[in-house]
């Protein structure tokens, strides 16, 4: 850990001015285009003391940071110290000063199929030290800051992208220790332990090793894959077998695009020793183990960096990182882009340990919520399948994402859960919700939609109507369960505002009772749930849209959902 840098702050262009303090790991989640990418290439050009965004724009312009505060250590003495500033600078061949150090900032690869990088840092041609006092002689002055960052900011921060592991595959220049200039695999050939422990893992998962050459191509260097190297490892450099080897193993670049990210995302998360390494969608082209995998491999090396942000679309990858993570030392950030709006929110941390700490909702598919532009709650696994083929045929359903929280039990808990974290979201449920009275409280708590006390009122007398004369407890339950406003009668105005408004406000209560009733006698109720459903499912892929508009449940579906959004 470099502990004489780091971001302190960073404040969000979000409509709430969200401003947070990144720990050692934090997870930035949220649906597709939210900002996630942007967000690190956004700290990325801050630390490289760009003026301009990636866009061009100037620095005001970025759209989702308003302002990043900087952590730097207290003097140039300390700044030196801590980098290790004289052996780091070093001069090219030209004369120029620079440090001996990267940032990929963009990888290319040229019409000789040669990888050709972006310039990152700013050089000098003797004045390197004057950059630095400058800063500390007006540390409050941001031309002087930016021109410091513009120096030694490859110190400072490591990124790795999508389209760039792809490329990097390839292979790079190699560069000696004497070099004047490096990049990612001539830094990392020296680093043994941390090779080792790439081959051990990419042959547990991909069931290939890996290894690095700087033999077989001259000035290159390259990660060759095969079925094992330990022969090479343990083989003296120039002899016969040494090259042997070499030259039987496959190229990485020929391997899949999965195996090809995970080698350099692994490696990154490794090999550095900056106080800042971005990472983005770390997940991608994996299988869901191997993402899970590699969200453990994220979790535990978080401690090596001063501070990893990880932009991530992958619930597997989140689920490895909260297996193996520091809690005290994490957080997930969450943004949502509404047009030129954003919305950015913290995930809860107690409602995160209900989530790890309750098998049901671990099994559900409650943290692929965070993900998404609007969640439905539902109680089963039918109520899903049902409804959410229901809003298919009517052409809505890619706007839904169903998360089944196997009862009633816990429908509040998932709305408060996705309410605090920014995630829209509505729920169904059946009517028979109003018959426990402390549930009932719960759900109108969170859906914020009794704030006089009313709802819960009308629904005491409800319960008081359907129970009277009901005689024993079976019969009450059922009463709740089909065509509830039967017995409802003398107070069916005051029910139907308790629906009304509850819909109002996202939540959807059947009306007709259950799930198992709100196709009437299209299909017949049955005390088998499985038969039901399977009817219900077939009856439903027969139907036209216009078919299902004059039944309840289906404008109550839409209005819900409209209200979520």
């Amino acid at each position: 850990m470099v502990a004489g840098f780091k971001i302190k702050e960073i404040e969000l262009r979000s409509e709430e001015g969200t401003r947070f303090s990144p720990k050692a790991l934090t997870i930035i989640v949220g649906p597709n285009n939210a900002g996630k990418s942007r967000f690190l290439k956004e700290v990325r050009s801050a630390l490289l003391g760009r003026l301009s965004d990636e866009d061009g724009g100037l620095i005001l312009g970025r759209k989702i940071i308003s302002t990043i505060e900087l952590l730097l250590p207290e003097s140039t003495d300390a700044l030196f110290e801590w980098f290790d500033l004289d052996r780091k600078v070093v001069r090219d061949e030209n004369g120029n000063y620079g440090v001996r150090e990267y940032c990929n900032t963009g990888i290319n690869i040229n019409q000789y199929g040669q990888i050709v990088r972006e310039e990152c840092a700013t050089k000098y041609q003797g004045q390197w030290k004057d950059v630095i006092e400058s800063h500390y002689a007006s540390p409050n002055d941001a031309r002087a800051l930016d021109a410091l960052l513009n120096f030694i900011g490859p110190l400072l921060v490591g990124y790795s992208g999508t389209e760039d592991r792809l490329i990097l595959s390839a292979g790079e220049p190699y560069y000696g220790v004497a070099d004047s200039n490096t990049n990612f695999l001539s830094r990392v050939r020296s680093q043994d332990q941390i090779l080792d422990d790439l081959s051990e893992i990419s042959k547990r998962l991909f069931g290939k090793d890996v290894v690095l050459d700087d033999v077989t191509k001259g000035g290159m260097i390259q990660f060759k894959t095969g079925s094992d190297f330990s022969s090479y490892r343990t083989s003296a450099r120039g002899t016969s077998d040494f090259e042997f080897l070499l030259e039987q193993g496959v190229s990485l670049k020929d391997e899949g695009d999965g195996f090809r990210s995970f080698v350099s995302v692994y490696l990154a998360l490794r090999s550095g020793d900056k106080p800042v390494v971005l990472i983005d969608e770390p997940e991608s082209f994996l299988h869901p183990p191997q993402a899970y995998e590699l969200g453990k491999v994220i979790g535990s090396s978080a401690e090596q960096c001063s501070q990893m942000i990880i932009a991530t679309h992958s619930t597997h990858l989140l689920n490895g990182i909260m297996s193996t993570c520091d809690w005290d030392n994490c957080d997930i950030l969450r943004l949502q882009r509404d047009g030129d709006s954003l919305r950015a929110n913290l995930l809860d941390r107690e409602g995160l340990d209900r989530v790890k700490g309750d098998p049901l909702l671990r099994s559900t598919r409650l943290l692929e919520g965070v993900f998404t532009r609007v969640v439905v709650v539902v109680e089963s696994e039918s109520d899903e399948l049902v409804y959410r083929e229901i809003l298919n045929k009517v052409g809505v359903a890619d706007e839904a994402f169903f998360v089944n929280v196997h009862s009633k039990d816990r429908i509040a808990f998932a709305v408060e859960f996705y309410k605090n974290v920014g995630v829209p979201c509505c729920a169904v449920m059946d009517f028979d919700i109003l018959n426990d009275k402390n549930k009932f409280k719960r759900v109108l708590k969170c859906f914020e939609c009794d704030p006089s006390g009313r709802l819960s009122q009308i629904a005491q007398e409800t319960r008081d109507a359907i129970e009277c004369d009901a005689g024993k407890p079976e019969e009450t339950k059922l009463r709740y369960k089909r065509d509830p406003l039967m017995y409802l009668d003398k107070i069916e105005n005051e029910v139907e505002e308790l629906l009304d408004r509850c819909l109002e406000c996202g939540c959807l209560i059947v009306r007709t009772g259950e799930l198992e009733t709100v196709f009437g006698e299209k299909v017949a109720y049955r005390s088998s749930k499985r038969a039901w459903l399977s009817e219900a499912l077939d009856y439903l892929n027969h139907l036209e849209p216009g078919e299902l508009t004059s039944l309840a449940i289906v404008s109550d579906l839409i209005k819900m959902l409209q209200v979520a959004k």
